[in-house]
């Protein structure tokens, strides 16, 4: 029950007027859905299951003319709070203008602190990035990172706390 009542709290910090229509809305519920439950998922199976899940017991309850696919129409499913300056919670949709974002971030940290971070920023560590700023915002958020040595956890923690107001 805990578990569900976390994926509400960035819902309620969107902007209204960034919500236009009820898929945006059920994409925005898909993204908290994934990242409450799917994140904790350690294999593929697992996280094909929730995905089934989602898309065949739950989605036709909110849309049942909508599939998966309709709703997610870009590459990946990112949300975060510092893609426009206004600093609303929003969906990254166009992954170029995401990574030189993060590359002015990042640049940024660097120009900010005496610990220069040379990032390479991969697509996949910009979602890490936006995962970890995520659940460090949300009141009482932790996380457990896990990987080997070097593989840049720190650096990346770092710079999603460098992210946070």
């Amino acid at each position: 029950m805990r578990d569900i009542i976390r994926v509400f709290p960035m819902i309620y910090q969107i902007d209204a007027k960034g919500i236009e229509t009820t898929q945006a809305l059920t994409t925005l519920w898909l993204h908290e859905i994934e990242r409450v439950f799917g994140d904790r998922l350690v294999n593929s199976v697992d996280k094909s299951l929730l995905h089934d899940f989602v898309c065949k017991q739950e989605l036709p309850l909110l849309h049942s003319h909508t599939t998966y696919d309709d709703l997610v129409k870009c590459e990946r499913l990112i949300y975060g709070d510092f893609f426009a300056l206004n600093g609303s919670y929003e969906q990254a949709t166009d992954m170029s203008v995401l990574s030189s974002r993060f590359h002015d971030l990042l640049a940024t940290y660097n120009d900010e602190n005496e610990t220069r971070m040379g990032l390479v920023l991969f697509l996949d560590a910009i979602e890490h990035v936006c995962r970890i700023a995520r659940v460090l915002r949300m009141p009482n958020g932790h996380c457990l990172l896990l990987g080997v040595g070097g593989s840049g956890r720190k650096s990346l923690t770092r710079l999603a706390c460098s992210l946070i107001p």
